[in-house]
């Protein structure tokens, strides 16, 4: 594999066991609560509401562009 990217095995490696970004954990996390927000609305609620209530609700500020991401 670290051929095919061009980069030595060793850099491969240290990618490989790095794990997750602090970013792509936040992302999980965020995408479980919109789940359960578009799931308690009996799937009516789309992205302005969802993010309406992330943040009233939760305190979250997000913008209406990350949550229609999802």
């Amino acid at each position: 594999m670290a051929r095919v990217f061009n980069v030595t095995t060793e850099a491969f490696w240290m990618w490989k066991g790095r794990g997750l970004s602090q970013r792509k954990q936040e992302d999980a996390v965020l995408l479980e609560e919109i789940k359960m927000i578009h799931a308690k609305s009996d799937r009516v609620y789309g992205s302005p509401r969802i993010k309406d209530e992330l943040h009233d609700v939760k305190g979250k500020q997000v913008s209406r562009a990350r949550v229609n991401w999802f």
